[in-house]
């Protein structure tokens, strides 16, 4: 049975509807949202005026070029999954079924070792790392925990090379991502362990680097010249350019996340003392920042 709505954006819309009904939250159905849009944006520049499988093949294509699946990252297969339940939804009415919600072995640090461990997250802690930070290291902590006392090792003084490169060798060849974290977690954990003693020796030497390579990332800085090109891609004639230059100011003016400026409302800027205050996306913390004067007059122009 084949689903036609006329528009894609009635299409996306009854969507977005039928998500809801699945208990989907609406952060999760504006990612799916954000997609569609792309999509829509891409049939109209093309003048295609039939959004099928093969349209969608082709947007993808343009998007992330012709990489296979596997060389994706996480975010671009969602993407490639939002936009391929597009078409299952406007031809049979629903969306592609997801794995069933396995939920995540606790992770609960017990033992001597253990509490070592829980002494180097209670460290890191100290150096004001975020609990999302902190949880991974845990998560990482509790599997090399694990292993050792499968391994009949339950304290520190018998953890032995034999058992670290054993342990860094049972990873699956295809998870070179999480790898790479729990070597680099279990290595400052026995730096941590030696110089408090707890070792007789410095274990973290014994942990082997890998060759993982991550992506390339957006640069951290940019040059004058650079800020003012990226400042000039908003055209202020228009509403959602004068909104689009505001956030720009912010970012370049404060240094703010790019998280954080996604959550600002009206309500955050106080103008009787021109500030703006938030709760960090981040660590959750309230800040108070100087309103910019140029992002101050432009955001009142809403």
């Amino acid at each position: 049975m084949s689903f036609h709505y006329g528009s894609l954006k009635t299409l996306s819309e009854r969507a977005v509807v039928y998500l809801k009904n699945k208990g989907k939250s609406e952060s999760t159905s504006s990612k799916y949202v954000w997609i569609w849009k792309q999509i829509d944006k891409y049939l109209y520049e093309r003048q295609i005026t039939e959004c099928d499988k093969n349209a969608i093949i082709e947007f993808l294509q343009q998007k992330f070029g012709n990489r296979r699946i596997c060389d994706l990252t996480h975010y671009e297969k969602s993407c490639v999954s939002q936009a391929f339940n597009l078409i299952q939804f406007k031809e049979t009415g629903e969306m592609f079924e997801t794995i069933e919600h396995v939920p995540k072995e606790k992770a609960e640090l017990k033992g001597e070792v253990s509490n070592l461990m829980l002494d180097y997250l209670s460290f890191k802690k100290s150096k004001r790392l975020s609990e999302n930070t902190l949880s991974n290291y845990k998560w990482y902590l509790y599997g090399f925990q694990k292993y050792l006392y499968e391994n009949g090792i339950t304290r520190c003084q018998r953890i032995s090379p034999l058992a670290i490169i054993s342990w860094s060798s049972q990873f699956p060849s295809g998870h070179l991502g999480a790898k790479h974290a729990a070597l680099c977690t279990v290595r400052n954990f026995l730096r941590f362990a030696y110089d408090e003693k707890k070792t007789g020796a410095d274990l973290s030497l014994v942990v082997p680097r890998d060759n993982y390579k991550q992506q390339p990332k957006l640069p951290s800085t940019y040059t004058k010249e650079e800020v003012v090109k990226i400042l000039a891609t908003a055209d202020r004639l228009t509403p959602i350019g004068k909104r689009n230059y505001a956030i720009l100011l912010l970012i370049v003016r404060l240094g703010l996340r790019a998280s954080d400026v996604r959550a600002l409302t009206f309500d955050n800027i106080i103008w009787s003392v021109n500030i703006v205050r938030f709760e960090q996306c981040k660590t959750g913390e309230t800040v108070e920042l100087p309103l910019p004067s140029d992002a101050g007059n432009v955001t009142k122009l809403k």
